[in-house]
Parts: structure tokens; C-alpha cells; sequence
């Protein structure tokens, strides 16, 4: 899994203009701080890379996601695929795609 994961990473480093990607590996049972919902992840990438949480969006298709980015402060968005799992918490922004999410994108910021 990690190798395939590593292998998504190159790709996305070679075609779009990416700074860094984080990942954690931990399971639920490992009780690291950089696994989601905890912020621990989001934590270390905003060090690395100089950025204010409170200034910055999260993405997520997960209740854990948008858990993760409201403990930090972010501006969340949430893509709804109807898991069959928790919903995420107020507040974020549901939106229907990462396309509609990039639209938003443009036209808002």
C-alpha cells in the first residue's frame, strides 16, 4: 500500500504544481497525533511550510477530514459521497465535486 500511495505522490509531484504532500500511515490503534481527525498532520505541513491554518482550506470527503481542518481553524469543504458513516459537524461548505469545489475556487478567492 505504501508503495502505491508513494507512486500517486510522484505522479502528482511531476504533472501539477504541489509544494508537499503529508501522509500518515498510523491506524486508528497507533493514537498518534497526526492521524484524523486529529490535527497533528496539518500541524507539521503548516511548519514546513510557513502557513497560517487560519488562512488555509481543507477538502474532505470524511467526517475525520473536516474534523482535522476545524480543530486548526480552516475554512472546511466537504464533498458528500453519502458514506455510510458520520457526518461532519458545522461548520463547512458541502459542495457536490472537487470540480464544483475548484469552480468555488475561482470564483471566490
Amino acid at each position: 500500500m505504501i508503495y502505491e500511495i508513494e507512486k500517486m505522490h510522484d505522479f502528482l509531484y511531476l504533472n501539477y504544481d504541489i509544494d508537499y504532500i503529508d501522509t500518515c500511515f498510523h491506524t486508528n490503534e497507533d493514537d498518534c497525533f497526526c492521524k484524523k481527525p486529529k490535527p497533528g498532520m496539518l500541524i507539521r505541513s503548516a511548519r514546513k511550510l510557513d502557513v497560517d491554518l487560519t488562512k488555509s482550506l481543507v477538502l474532505g470527503d470524511r467526517w475525520s477530514d473536516i474534523k482535522c481542518g476545524q480543530t486548526v481553524g480552516c475554512k472546511c469543504f466537504f464533498i458528500n459521497y453519502n458514506y455510510n458513516e458520520p457526518k461532519p459537524n458545522q461548520p463547512y461548505t458541502e459542495v457536490s465535486s472537487l470540480k464544483n469545489f475548484s469552480e468555488i475556487l475561482k470564483t471566490n478567492l
